[in-house]
């Protein structure tokens, strides 16, 4: 019996921009978003960053320093970076549907301050657990962090979903044995869940 559904949150929850190809001009640095966002996806510290060992700030102090700008411009860029959460409204209002059917749970690998970022959506009143991999020290698809959330969840592998966009992510947490769904916007979230709550001992299982 399937008693909990978990969430991925970037690419799920919230509409993935792909940074990579924004030709847009930054004029202060004289590059686009994409380089800009190549020199902060492939920076030395941003692995340590979803791990919770370095701060954004001082990836921006270091991004700052190579670029030449100073401090306070850095941090403008930091703020400016991301932009605006692109909500995905209408599975948000699905997942609101579920609240009392199952426990609700967000794992995503996030930086340290992704949790007041993203709270006006993700909250305690809609999700029975919250976890971030900044704060917990560790990242998806490592086999204990969804351990972990089984256990703040109080349920086992075969009594969860877990819906994420990256197939790794998936197949991760299909190694524990909890159910997967590799979520794309074309497909329909509401029948693949259906499909494992009807009939839970059928896994769900990703393309290898």
């Amino acid at each position: 019996m399937i008693k909990a559904i978990i969430w991925d949150m970037g690419g799920v929850l919230i509409k993935e921009k792909n940074l990579t190809v924004d030709d847009t001009q930054i004029p202060q640095i004289g590059m686009s978003t994409a380089k800009l966002a190549q020199m902060v996806f492939y920076h030395p510290l941003t692995p340590k960053l979803f791990v919770g060992e370095e701060h954004p700030e001082k990836l921006w102090k270091v991004i700052g320093d190579e670029l030449n700008i100073s401090n306070d411009e850095a941090k403008k860029l930091g703020a400016d970076f991301w932009g605006e959460p692109i909500w995905n409204y209408d599975l948000l209002g699905y997942i609101t549907s579920l609240k009392g059917k199952y426990k609700l749970g967000v794992l995503s690998d996030a930086w340290i301050t992704t949790r007041k970022i993203v709270q006006e959506e993700i909250h305690d009143d809609l999700f029975d657990a919250i976890m971030f991999s900044a704060e917990e020290g560790l990242r998806k698809p490592d086999p204990k962090i969804f351990q972990r959330m089984l256990s703040r969840l109080e349920v086992t592998a075969e009594e969860a979903i877990f819906v994420d966009d990256r197939i790794n992510n998936v197949q991760g947490a299909e190694q524990v044995s909890i159910h997967g769904i590799h979520y794309t916007p074309e497909i329909d979230i509401q029948e693949q869940i259906n499909q494992i709550t009807s009939n839970p001992k059928t896994k769900n299982r990703s393309p290898k």
